[in-house]
């Protein structure tokens, strides 16, 4: 029993150092992607976080150095199916399609042109400074959603999007937000009475 205890003890350090190991090699790997003159592996890999997501890529470099943050200090890999996290996601989707949409108005694409217009976009750059909208994602959701609720529909869900994705993300519901500005609302309505109030010259 004690040296299978033991040995349970010394197979959970070592997934402790492969799972830190790997946080580190994730940290280094964002950083090198962040800053320009890296060489060809840190330019890849800017390269490629732009082909994902387009405009966003330091957004996407800033959460891997997170999940490498958070492995490192939990020695355990993360949980990347959290309602929260599915909140982000759906979220990250909104922004995506918002930031596409954007792309898109001035290029009037439609159809499977979306998304082989955004892939000759960010290949049409070797340095990478191109207007990629939401990259290869943004490009895919905003095909998908176009052809099943064009333009206007997009936008509509688009919307939706981002409020059920910030809903789920911070756990605030629509009904909590509403009820706070309801009282913000009254608060200052109270203020203001007392104000005027106060302004009032008393009757001799």
């Amino acid at each position: 029993m004690a040296k299978k205890k033991k040995r349970k003890e010394t197979e959970k350090k070592s997934t402790g150092y492969k799972v830190e190991l790997i946080g580190v090699i994730l940290i280094v790997m964002a950083i090198i992607g962040c800053i320009p003159g890296t060489g060809p592996i840190g330019n890849f890999i800017h390269q490629f976080s732009m082909f994902l997501v387009g405009s966003w890529y330091g957004v996407l470099l800033l959460a891997v150095i997170i999940v490498g943050i958070y492995m490192i200090v939990k020695r355990e890999k993360p949980d990347f199916f959290t309602s929260n996290l599915i909140g982000l996601y759906i979220l990250m989707i909104g922004i995506l399609l918002f930031s596409h949409m954007k792309y898109l108005e001035s290029t009037e694409l439609k159809g499977w042109d979306i998304v082989t217009e955004t892939i000759n976009s960010l290949f049409s750059s070797s340095s990478g400074n191109v207007n990629a909208g939401g990259g290869i994602l943004g490009a895919f959701f905003s095909f998908l959603f176009i052809n099943l609720f064009e333009v206007k529909g997009t936008k509509i869900i688009m919307v939706l999007l981002l409020i059920c994705g910030a809903v789920m993300f911070t756990g605030v519901s629509i009904h909590d937000v509403v009820k706070w500005f309801m009282e913000r609302a009254k608060l200052e309505k109270d203020e203001d009475n007392v104000k005027n109030s106060k302004k009032v010259e008393p009757k001799i």
